[in-house]
C-alpha cells in the first residue's frame, strides 16, 4: 500500500450476507477510504532468512520454517504529465520519502500447492515516530504499527 493514494467514496456492492462482517471490518464503516492510485515507477526489495525448524532441534516439525524479513520499496509518478494525487501536495514529506520499509517474522509451511505463509510485520517509521508523525501516517495513509499477512502459494 505504499505510493500515491486518493480519497474515494466506498463502493456500493450487494455483498452476500455471509461476507458482511468481513466487508465491514475491512472498510471499518468509513464514509471514505484511501485507494492506491499507483504510479509509473516502482522499486521493491526483499531480504528473507529462513530457518528450518528441524535445525533448531524440532525434528517433528519437518516442512516448517521460521522466517525473518525486511521489505522495502515505493511507487512514484515520475512522468511530468502525471496527475498529482491530492495528498502529494498536502503531505510532501511522505511523498518524497525515498523508500518505505517494514521488518517482521513469520512461519512458512510447505504444502503440496505452495508455501503457506503467516507473517507479522512492523512499520518502524510508525513505531519509532513521535505522536504527530504517527497521526499523519494514520490519517494520510491509514497506516498501523503492525500488520499480519497470510498467503498461500508462490509470491513471485
Amino acid at each position: 500500500s505504499v505510493g500515491p493514494h486518493n480519497e474515494t467514496s466506498p463502493v456500493d456492492v450487494n455483498w452476500p450476507s455471509a461476507l458482511t462482517p468481513i466487508v465491514d471490518a475491512t472498510n471499518s464503516n468509513s464514509p471514505t477510504r484511501w485507494v492506491a492510485t499507483g504510479g509509473d515507477t516502482k522499486a521493491t526489495f526483499v531480504a528473507e532468512m529462513l530457518v528450518p525448524l528441524p535445525l533448531l532441534g524440532l525434528d517433528e516439525w519437518e516442512g516448517y520454517s521460521w522466517a525473518f524479513f525486511v521489505d522495502s520499496g515505493n511507487v512514484w509518478n515520475v512522468n511530468p504529465l502525471a496527475q498529482a494525487s491530492s495528498e502529494s501536495d498536502i503531505y510532501p514529506t511522505l511523498r518524497d520519502t525515498l523508500l518505505r520499509y517494514s521488518v517482521g517474522t513469520g512461519v512458512r509451511v510447505t504444502t503440496p500447492i505452495g508455501p503457506l505463509q503467516f507473517d507479522l510485520a512492523g512499520n518502524p517509521d510508525y513505531i519509532f515516530s513521535n505522536e504527530s508523525r504517527q497521526q499523519l501516517l494514520k490519517s494520510a495513509f491509514d497506516e498501523t504499527p503492525y500488520r499480519m499477512h497470510l498467503s498461500l502459494g508462490a509470491l513471485w
